[in-house]
């Protein structure tokens, strides 16, 4: 797999990040927690969007390469498009978890979910 590009900064993001800060309900295979088959849900918070990939903080650490099913908690708007993990650091007690999405989000779609 070759590397992601970069600009001058170090970024590798395809899009421009936007901040957001939303409380979100993830959903993912339970095998990386515990190995048992199933899925499981979890409560994270999303720092920053883009068109093409999110970051999300959440208790566990969910490894790359596992896939994950993001909902705005408490809300009515669609589903993000399923995302895959590439990066997991911790960060203060809890783990920031690096996605790009399945495809791109539309500027109405990216704007619903920043409102």
């Amino acid at each position: 797999m070759l590397p992601l590009p970069t600009d001058e900064s170090g970024e590798r993001r395809a899009a421009p990040r936007r901040i957001c800060h939303q409380h979100c309900l993830v959903r993912f295979d339970r095998r990386h927690l515990d190995g048992q088959p199933g899925s499981v849900g979890a409560e994270g918070f999303i720092s920053d969007l883009s068109a093409s990939g999110v970051a999300l903080e959440l208790r566990p650490a969910i490894p790359s390469g596992a896939t994950l099913a993001i909902t705005l908690s408490g809300s009515a708007a669609r589903p993000l498009p399923r995302a895959h993990v590439v990066r997991c650091v911790p960060v203060g007690g809890r783990w920031r978890h690096g996605c790009f999405l399945e495809r791109r989000l539309s500027e109405e779609e990216l704007r619903s979910w920043l409102a």
